[in-house]
């Protein structure tokens, strides 16, 4: 969790707008945040370590944000602040996404089941249907 700290402390030190609206800083480090949690949560579950640096392409998407905040205040703010947090944002999204989906699917294919589909159901032809049946009144 240090580096959600060092975001937020990067966030408040590079970036004037966050002074005026917290709110986009609390939402910029959720993303990351949650999946943290949710690789501790695993971790815990099936008795492994955790460890930041196991995965440590799932925390790219944070170091890159804190780097661009830096280097945008240093430019003089080319990228407009509320815009770098909303990309900032959409990153961290997709990382907790893309995280969460081949979680999912690896516990799914772990345990054999079907997960996030819906089965097609086969129909019966009417013609396969009634020779089961004369199949069945033949055997009395």
């Amino acid at each position: 969790m240090m580096v959600c700290f060092v975001y937020i402390a990067t966030c408040f030190t590079f970036s004037p707008i966050s002074w005026k609206y917290p709110v986009y800083v609390i939402f910029s480090v959720h993303p990351f945040f949650c999946t943290q949690n949710s690789r501790l949560i695993i971790a815990t579950v099936t008795k492994q370590e955790y460890s930041l640096f196991d995965d440590f392409h799932l925390t790219y998407a944070m170091v890159l944000s804190i780097l661009a905040l830096v280097i945008n205040n240093h430019l003089n703010f080319p990228v407009e602040e509320s815009n770098m947090f909303t990309i900032i944002l959409l990153g961290g999204l997709a990382t907790y996404f893309w995280y969460i989906l081949h979680s999912i699917d690896q516990i799914k294919n772990f345990l054999g089941v079907n997960v996030l589909t819906i089965p097609s159901k086969k129909k019966k032809s009417w013609k396969m249907e009634s020779s089961v049946n004369k199949n069945r009144g033949s055997n009395l």
